[in-house]
């Protein structure tokens, strides 16, 4: 049964998210195989930058039409199973249309781990006219917390990777170059009439593979050194745990344990059973005290406190789990 309007408005004080800035410390948020790179082509931290020209602003506000939904949907069916170099939200800051350059897109990685490498490092960036970029598969949404259309498709289909770069003051930062044929974007830029910018920028969800040349999933375990369960930031550990359904399960059985509170318990019945991701991430949120996953890294007193609830939860998962399987 799907939420109504009134219900999605009910669940929003629960955990708000409406506030989110772009977090000192993040994770990567899906593959423990995703976080470095063995094999990188230039040393440099950024890549070299080719800034798209200015966007030509013509507002038009168009919903994708239900085949452009459904073939989302069919590129995440496909892709299912295939590690992502990147999983989560974005900002919008820029984007543009010209004929020289085509349809771009500049973005800030929200859910990205500062004290990871960059997602995107080890891929080929553009350089000017003379290197392509990596081809990817690019998988472009509405948020299911900060839009009025939850989950409504903007992009799906393949991109080509212009330019990365990471810091300290601006966090990391990807720009990419959208198909604009057929089976892409057609003649509208998909993030037309959108806001954007460092301060106001449309929030986004944002799912990316590599592809080769022969439109196939570009493992990243070629590129990417494996790395187990307990060496991921609990950023990326709650991630991948709010996506298994054996995790959403176990803290429906043990609700009352981790949030007290009988009202949020009221709400949460909205989302038990309806979206167990969304159920996941909202009982840690309310156990850990926090509005954003990304705080897990954050090296203050809210985030000190926030691990240390985390790891008690996952201790107690893990040791249920251990007991049942010996």
């Amino acid at each position: 049964m799907a939420m109504t309007s009134q219900q999605r408005r009910r669940m929003r004080p629960l955990v708000s998210l409406r506030h989110l800035r772009r977090p000192t410390t993040a994770s990567t948020e899906l593959e423990a195989d995703l976080q470095e790179s063995s094999a990188v082509e230039d040393e440099a931290v950024e890549a070299p930058q080719q800034a798209p020209e200015r966007a030509i602003s013509t507002p038009i506000e168009a919903a994708p039409a239900p085949e452009a939904q459904e073939h989302g949907n069919a590129l995440l069916e496909a892709f299912k199973g295939m590690p992502p170099c990147y999983i989560g939200h974005v900002k919008l800051l820029r984007w543009g249309h010209t004929s020289s350059s085509g349809m771009s897109l500049t973005i800030e990685l929200l859910d990205a781990d500062q004290d990871e490498s960059h997602p995107f490092k080890g891929l080929r960036a553009a350089r000017g006219t003379k290197t392509e970029g990596q081809r990817l598969r690019v998988h472009l949404a509405h948020s299911e917390h900060l839009s009025q259309t939850p989950g409504e498709l903007v992009y799906a289909g393949e991109s080509l990777l212009i330019w990365w770069a990471e810091d300290c003051a601006e966090g990391m930062k990807v720009t990419l170059r959208l198909d604009e044929g057929p089976d892409g974007a057609g003649q509208i830029h998909p993030c037309d009439g959108m806001s954007h910018g460092k301060k106001s920028g449309e929030i986004l969800s944002l799912v990316v593979w590599p592809i080769d040349d022969e439109d196939q999933p570009d493992v990243p375990g070629a590129r990417r050194k494996r790395r187990s369960f307990d060496e991921l930031s609990p950023t990326a550990q709650s991630q991948i745990l709010c996506n298994d359904e054996r995790f959403s399960n176990w803290l429906a059985k043990w609700e009352d344990r981790f949030v007290s509170d009988f009202a949020c318990r009221a709400d949460l019945d909205i989302l038990r059973g309806e979206d167990a991701k969304a159920y996941a991430e909202h009982v840690l949120k309310i156990w850990c005290g926090i509005e954003s996953r990304a705080e897990l890294t954050h090296d203050t007193d809210r985030g000190s406190f926030a691990r240390d609830r985390w790891a008690r939860m996952l201790e107690a998962y893990q040791e249920e789990r251990w007991r049942r399987s010996s």
